[in-house]
């Protein structure tokens, strides 16, 4: 049986993962952004170190709950940092359940590693259970055969780009965020629903997690425009995640967002990094190559918290996508 313990997050060593969901630096972020306290539980079998379990806490109206991670955070799963692939998850998962229940009203586990044949073989019941997708896009490989994975149109927007004088830089300021913030109203408005404010959020990334390096932000320009698209990205180790595109709509037609990206394939290449995580399902990721995985958020709490809990997330997402009167 596994055994766990809470530690404090100064006695966590971060330094070897593989992912930027395993920091402490995101996990510090998650704690200024949404007032979230950090949880990192040590995992060890037959007195030996095997992993973590990162996740977040909160006490709503005397509830005490635990999400890896809860709703409204940046990305959709945290999950387990396990040092071994021959882990049986299935067991972890039903021992994690009995160990956090003994402190948390309501727990929430969601690991991209949470497969639909995992699920399947489950040997215990669960209280709720909620599928989400995403793709991810394999660049460990040759730079080529990666670009070959792109759909004909997508390669002929990048050959368009740069015939058309289109450059690529980093920008990381303040005005940067602000006419992302712009473009990602302008993207919104094309589909009448409100944009939320960004600039909050991502200056608050800057500060938790730039210092190690862990962002990636890009501007699209053409010599008579400064910026007429940008992308943000997370990355750390061997993954990165895609976090916003945006472009005025005006600008569309300079075919930029593709080049955005190739030029993010390109730099984590070099980097070493070998998967970027599109985040979440959308018919235009597609044309990028990546394969569409399907993973699974696992829930035990009490059937009126679990329903609880929805109705937040439900008015939560209302609240991002309301249709503009």
């Amino acid at each position: 049986m596994y055994k766990f313990k809470f530690i404090d997050i100064e006695e966590y060593d971060d330094s070897y993962v593989n992912s930027p969901v395993y920091t402490k630096s995101y996990l510090s972020f998650l704690k200024c952004w949404r007032k979230l306290s950090p949880v990192i539980v040590r995992i060890s079998y037959n007195d030996k170190l095997r992993g973590y379990l990162l996740g977040v806490s909160k006490t709503l109206f005397g509830v005490r709950m635990f999400g890896s991670p809860l709703p409204g955070c940046l990305l959709p799963y945290i999950g387990y940092y396990m040092e071994d692939n021959d882990i049986d998850y299935v067991t972890l998962l039903k021992d994690s359940f009995l160990f956090l229940r003994k402190t948390f009203n309501y727990v929430s586990i969601c690991d991209i590693k949470f497969s639909e044949e995992m699920i399947n073989n489950l040997d215990f019941n669960i209280k709720s259970k909620e599928k989400k997708s995403t793709f991810i896009l394999d660049i460990d490989r040759s730079l080529d055969d990666v670009k070959k994975g792109f759909s004909k149109t997508y390669r002929n927007y990048i050959n368009y780009f740069e015939k058309h004088d289109g450059v690529i830089k980093e920008d990381y300021s303040n005005e940067f965020l602000e006419i992302h913030n712009a473009q990602l109203r302008d993207v919104f408005k094309r589909d009448n629903i409100n944009s939320p404010n960004i600039i909050s959020k991502y200056q608050l990334m800057i500060d938790n997690c730039q210092s190690r390096g862990m962002l990636y932000f890009l501007k699209a320009g053409r010599p008579s425009k400064q910026n007429i698209s940008s992308s943000i990205f997370l990355y750390y180790g061997k993954m990165a995640f895609f976090l916003s595109n945006a472009s005025y709509t005006e600008n569309l037609k300079d075919r930029a967002n593709q080049s955005l990206m190739w030029t993010a394939i390109k730099f984590f290449h070099n980097k070493g990094v070998k998967k970027i995580d599109l985040v979440g399902p959308g018919e235009y990721k597609k044309y990028y190559g990546g394969e569409p995985i399907v993973f699974y958020n696992i829930i035990d709490g009490n059937k009126l918290l679990i329903a609880f809990m929805r109705m937040l997330k439900r008015a939560y997402l209302f609240k991002l996508t309301r249709v503009k009167m």
